[in-house]
């Protein structure tokens, strides 16, 4: 059992169960089609639609931030007896998401939030962005943007062009058979490897990330910065 308490959502079962009111919800759009055509206008339906993309909006952004801060504080939760398993295979099991989408949603905040990536006169602009824009533009921002770049993301109105932009800044390295992977293997042996696209590992080096290291807060949050902000993989 990954958490002490009862799991919503598990392995088995990765459905986030709706209650009775959600499911009356799944309802609604229907209804604003049936009475736009019986008044023969479409106001409310985009006024309904932009209402949906916002609640989208807020919920990626928050879910980003959310997976971020439990990882940034799961070291407190063990060392206090509220979980025992590894914050990817809790989250895994609570939320149903693959581990690949949990760091991207948590690295994502850690990069343009947290190590303040976004320049000051950008962040109240990107709080309005939906969260792919954000997993778009990481990588890149975690390599560097000139103002000029920010400011083209910024005014881009969709994810799409966020990633146009992006491939114009990185090029090649946004291809799978170029893209450098760093990993880390867990436990003693903290064993750094590192390969090109689809090329051999190679040993770089250790980085030590046993159990016993990790309940150390200071530790925990230096090594978390370190592999989020070099975007290293945990094996």
């Amino acid at each position: 059992m990954a958490a002490k308490k009862n799991a919503i959502v598990t392995a088995d079962d990765p459905l986030v169960r709706l209650s009775k009111e959600e499911l009356d919800e799944l309802k609604r759009p229907q209804l604003v089609v049936d009475e736009a055509l019986k008044s023969k206008s479409l106001g409310e339906v985009f006024a309904y639609g932009k209402v949906l993309n916002k609640i989208s909006n807020v919920s990626g952004l928050n879910k980003a931030q959310l997976l971020y801060l439990l990882r940034e504080s799961w070291a407190k939760f063990q060392a206090e007896g509220a979980v025992e398993d590894d914050f990817e295979s809790v989250i895994e099991a609570e939320f149903g998401m693959t581990p690949a989408n949990i760091k991207k949603y948590a690295d994502a905040w850690a990069a343009l939030i947290a190590q303040r990536r976004i320049p000051d006169k950008f962040v109240g602009a990107w709080m309005h962005k939906p969260v792919e824009s954000w997993l778009a533009i990481r990588a890149a921002a975690v390599d560097g943007l000139s103002l000029k770049k920010w400011e083209e993301a910024t005014v881009a109105r969709k994810p799409a062009d966020v990633k146009r932009l992006v491939r114009s800044v990185r090029g090649h390295r946004t291809s799978s058979k170029n893209a450098l992977v760093i990993k880390v293997k867990r436990g003693k042996s903290g064993e750094l490897v590192a390969r090109r696209g689809s090329g051999a590992w190679v040993t770089v080096g250790l980085l030590k990330l046993d159990a016993k290291s990790q309940a150390n807060e200071l530790i925990k949050a230096a090594t978390d910065r370190i592999l989020a902000g070099a975007g290293i993989l945990l094996e």
